[in-house]
């Protein structure tokens, strides 16, 4: 059995994963349906092609949710602490 080698290219923060297998297949499934007259089989078969791409979050990224995260909740945890404090209107 023979693997395909996925290519990563960087888009901006994000990587784009690329998919040769599912690629090439969805190519050759709309080249073989336009050869035979069908243009609606060819075109879905080519907006499909986008299924053989994904973004995938750079470690950076992950790590920037993790800290936003945390702040969001440790800031909502201070609050929720300490809003017994507050006058009655504002609880």
């Amino acid at each position: 059995m023979s693997t395909i080698k996925v290519i990563k290219i960087p888009l901006g923060s994000k990587k784009v994963k690329t998919d040769l297998k599912k690629l090439l297949v969805t190519i050759a499934k709309a080249g073989t349906l336009l050869s035979f007259g069908n243009v609606g089989g060819a075109l879905k078969e080519t907006i499909d092609i986008a299924n053989a791409f994904e973004l995938k979050d750079t470690p950076e990224d992950k790590a920037y949710q993790l800290i936003l995260t945390a702040m969001v909740n440790a800031a909502h945890e201070l609050i929720e602490s300490s809003r017994y404090h507050l006058p009655k209107p504002y609880r």
